[in-house]
């Protein structure tokens, strides 16, 4: 077909990048190809964060938790380390940068479709990317001028390495830093501020861009999205470069870990048809302070990553075969066998097997542990409550910002982009308004103990426990959750009635040495147990082992077959009611031993050999510890001897 006369085929790759080709490759990993070149500060914005490529509402959560930017730390590398560079030597180490490539709907893409050509090469090696995603050139050269060698189809050619380039185009292709974020902001924030802008108009930055050759549709299982997060937690595993929670988040060879992708991701996508009230505002998950991450920290979140993620490791992936169970690895023996007759789902444990297993074990986690985990930390009590108490704060930011009120339509823009640190909120109104948001917010006395990291420690616990029994009874993870969600609000967590004494008060004989220290939180690993046990041991109550039946889908049991689960959870809480009590008599004694003077008056103490004060110690420890225990049983509605037989 004839061309008019003056039309030009498009040049689609308008950004090109020229520097020094290389590779990194060990015996067993996936190939990686980086050019190493220059930008000079007026060019830096054709680099770009996380932050600013995806769009927090429509990303998936994966790519959303690599957009993290630390603002005051980008403030500090400006003012404390470009800005006094005076008489020095100031230099940054080179940006990593990946090429990232996005499909129509502007999610990123994980794999190319094709990779091309592969024939005979003319004088330069050029590679396309993607159809039009970018482009890689490599000059030939001959035995005489070069060493290096590159494999082009089933030759190995010579190539000159520090001539390369690289050509993107710009509509699908962005430049995304991997590492050095931070050092990008502050360039950025020097180059917007005009007393400052001199300080950097002469920097020429280096940058290593890299990326994968090989991830080709049908080629290969790699996954480029999986490629840029190994690479970014394998850089950044300094503390003070990246920690907290996305360090966990962030990890590929972790089952906990990914269960917990997932699951943020199904609460990102629970939304208004507004899109501002996300569900994922109730999950704390970007929290960088690493002894912070077991804290809620704002008002409307209910629990943290970390905290779901250590029971589900400990307690449920690190369990022989439980995971197996729970998760129904069974039903996919088949599958399972087609990929890898070697693997076995019963010897399956917190670590990631390979690429297609792993597939597998997620669509499970999806099927079944997912929607319980929404159950146990979305519809329990306290947490429905704040949930419909955050729900009515949004909708008030909203008829704010519609009202055009500025300070509150910036903070509906902050939220959207799930940034919450007012560090970072560059407005002081806008702060003013997040604070008057969050007092939105009430959270009824009564909730609180369920807001606490140690008694999520021990609903996730408790929870495990009691699947595992009715699992054997042909209920699921969720039958399970909303049954342990019915069995706390039956009693546990029940709100004070009348003058009956709450069940975890802090002030009660059982439960102040144990669960409490002086009215403060037990947030030791033997508090978490102490606060596992003491839930499951409300099970030895007839009213809560009814409320829990009561939560059960209906099935055709005979009245046999219900006597005998009721007791199997009757003795889950009885033994659980048992172990309490042993930690119970330990602290007593501790207690006692710790004040023995203030107990005895300190003359006849001194009179009294070593065995005289066990012999007094003993005593004293039994009289309390038998007060607390008949304390104890009345809220069961158990004998005394009864539970000191459990114990």
């Amino acid at each position: 077909m004839s061309t008019p006369p003056g039309v030009r085929s498009i040049n689609k790759f308008s950004k090109e990048y020229r520097g020094s080709f290389g590779r990194f490759r060990t015996d067993q990993s996936f190939a990686l190809h980086y050019l190493m070149t220059t930008l000079h500060v007026e060019d830096i914005g054709q680099l770009a964060t996380a932050g600013e490529v995806f769009d927090p509402q429509t990303s998936k959560f994966e790519e959303l938790i690599q957009r993290d930017v630390d603002h005051s730390r980008v403030a500090r590398i400006a003012a404390d380390y470009l800005s006094k560079g005076h008489d020095r030597v100031v230099f940054f180490p080179p940006l990593l940068v990946c090429i990232a490539l996005f499909n129509e709907d502007g999610s990123l893409k994980s794999q190319y479709d094709e990779v091309s050509p592969e024939g005979d090469p003319g004088d330069v090696l050029e590679k396309t990317f993607d159809r039009d995603g970018f482009q890689v050139g490599l000059y030939k050269a001959t035995p005489d001028t070069s060493e290096r060698r590159i494999q082009w189809g089933d030759t190995k050619i010579p190539f000159i390495e520090f001539a390369a380039y690289l050509r993107l185009n710009p509509k699908r292709a962005k430049l995304v830093v991997l590492d050095g974020q931070h050092r990008l902001e502050a360039i950025r924030l020097l180059e917007k501020t005009p007393s400052a802008k001199d300080v950097i108009s002469t920097i020429e930055l280096p940058v290593c861009i890299v990326w994968m050759p090989e991830a080709k549709v049908g080629q290969t299982d790699e996954s480029l999205t999986r490629d840029f997060r190994e690479l970014f937690v394998t850089i950044n595993r300094e503390p003070k470069r990246v920690s907290g929670h996305f360090i966990l988040l962030l990890q590929d060879k972790s089952y906990s870990a990914m269960a917990i992708r997932l699951l943020a991701d199904a609460w990102k996508k629970e939304h208004d048809s507004d899109g501002e009230w996300s569900r994922l505002h109730l999950l704390e998950w970007n929290t960088r302070e690493q002894e912070r991450t077991d804290q809620r920290t704002r008002p409307f979140s209910i629990t943290t990553v970390s905290i779901v993620a250590d029971v589900l490791q400990d307690h449920l992936f690190k369990v022989p075969g439980l995971a197996a169970r729970l998760l129904d690895l069974g039903s996919r023996a088949n599958d399972f066998e087609a990929i890898d007759p070697d693997f076995s789902s019963e010897g399956m444990r917190d670590v990631a097997f390979s690429v297609p297993i792993d597939a597998i074990v997620q669509e499970q986690i999806e099927k079944h542990l997912i929607g319980a985990l929404t159950a146990l930390l979305r519809e329990l009590r306290p947490y429905r409550s704040l949930e419909k108490s955050t729900g009515e704060a949004f909708g008030r930011l909203q008829q704010m910002a519609t009202k055009l009120n500025p300070s509150f339509q910036s903070l509906s823009d902050y939220l959207r982009r799930f940034i919450y640190n007012p560090d970072e909120m560059f407005e002081n109104t806008t702060r003013g308004a997040y604070g008057e948001f969050k007092n939105w917010i009430v959270v009824p006395e009564e909730d609180r103990i369920g807001l606490l990291a140690v008694f999520q420690h021990g609903l996730l616990r408790a929870w495990i426990r009691i699947a595992q029994i009715l699992n054997d009874e042909g209920f699921s993870l969720i039958d399970a959750a909303r049954a342990t969600n019915a069995a706390l609000e039956a009693y546990a967590i029940a709100p004070p009635k009348g003058s009956g004494l709450p069940y975890l008060r802090s002030d009660l004989h059982y439960t102040r040495r144990i669960l409490w220290r002086n009215e403060k939180v037990n947030f030791t690993e033997a508090g978490k147990v102490a606060w596992t046990d003491i839930l499951l041991a409300s099970l030895v109550r007839e009213d809560v082992r009814q409320a829990a039946w009561s939560a059960l889908p209906d099935k055709q049991f005979s009245a046999e077959e219900r006597i005998r689960i009721e007791m199997r959870l009757n003795q889950l809480g009885l033994s659980a009611a048992g172990n309490y009590c042993d930690r119970l008599r330990q602290e007593v004694r501790r207690e006692v031993k710790n004040n023995l003077a203030d107990l005895i008056d300190d003359y006849h103490l001194r009179k009294h050999d070593a065995k005289d004060i066990e012999r007094i110690t003993t005593d004293i420890t039994e009289q309390r510890f038998l007060e607390a225990v008949e304390r104890f049983a009345n809220a069961l509605k158990l004998r005394t001897q009864d539970l000191l037989d459990a114990s």
